[in-house]
């Protein structure tokens, strides 16, 4: 039988209803520590990046992040940390 690839995203969704989870936790989590760090969690990928903006998919939209200095601090499947002076936070749906 030949095995089938599945993203990340779309095995959680077929966990999530298999389980008969509440949808919610497959939205993005987006959590800022002070000013200067950033964590945000179930996003779909990263659609622009420079050291001023930074713009993630998510499930709900585009979030985009504005600043100085900003890096990428770690980038993984399902979390990434933005470190940097935030200026400003938005979604664009």
């Amino acid at each position: 039988m030949p095995k089938r690839r599945m993203n990340g995203f779309s095995l959680k969704k077929k966990i999530v209803s298999a389980l008969d989870l509440p949808k919610e936790i497959l939205l993005p989590v987006v959590t800022v520590t002070g000013g200067n760090e950033i964590m945000i969690v179930n996003y779909k990928g990263l659609m622009e990046y420079s050291n001023e903006k930074l713009r993630l998919n998510t499930s709900s939209g585009v979030v985009v992040i504005e600043g100085k200095n900003l890096t990428l601090s770690s980038i993984r499947t399902e979390k990434v940390m933005i470190s940097g002076n935030v200026t400003k936070i938005e979604l664009e749906q």
